[in-house]
């Protein structure tokens, strides 16, 4: 008594092909590539255009280092006298590049202050993405500030200054 039926709705829409008019349609369109005017010449082999044909070598990316900081462990270590062999640091690289890692330390100088290097600088080939490093020396850090940078070859330098003791 209380049924609804639900008569069929037409659509407006056009009903499908065939499957046989899917298969016999032609492929999307194919436009030729632009010819350059008869006047012009091709760049010569090597150089490079403003247009950018490709042709010419991919620039190398200059190494930068980002992420500077000092591991855990480091951060830890340095609320006592800690060695130089207990500073850990973590950086990441853009490119493979050979690294330089120098530890200051800031002293009054004829009555200036300076950073003077406390110990040789690490030299090591670094891959790109992140590293972790620890120094190698074991000279005990006075109280005192430090200033550990990281340096890649043929890119800018990064520093972090720190509290010891």
């Amino acid at each position: 008594p209380d049924e609804r039926i639900a008569a069929p709705v037409e659509s407006a829409a056009t009903p499908p092909p065939p499957p046989s008019a899917a298969i016999a349609a032609p492929a999307a369109a194919v436009t030729p590539a632009p010819v350059p005017p008869s006047g012009s010449d091709p760049p010569p082999a090597g150089t490079s255009s403003p247009g950018g044909s490709g042709e010419a070598p991919a620039a190398t990316a200059r190494p930068a280092v980002s992420a500077l900081f000092l591991t855990r462990s480091a951060l830890t270590a340095l609320r006592k006298r800690p060695r130089v062999a207990q500073l850990g640091f973590a950086f990441t690289l853009n490119v493979p590049a050979r690294v330089r890692v120098t530890v200051a330390r800031r002293v009054r100088l004829r009555g200036r202050l300076q950073w003077r290097t406390i110990s040789a600088p690490l030299s090591f080939s670094a891959r790109g993405g992140a590293q972790t490093r620890r120094l190698s020396a074991r000279t005990p850090l006075p109280q005192g500030r430090y200033r550990l940078t990281v340096a890649p070859e043929r890119g800018a330098a990064r520093s972090i200054v720190f509290w010891s003791g």
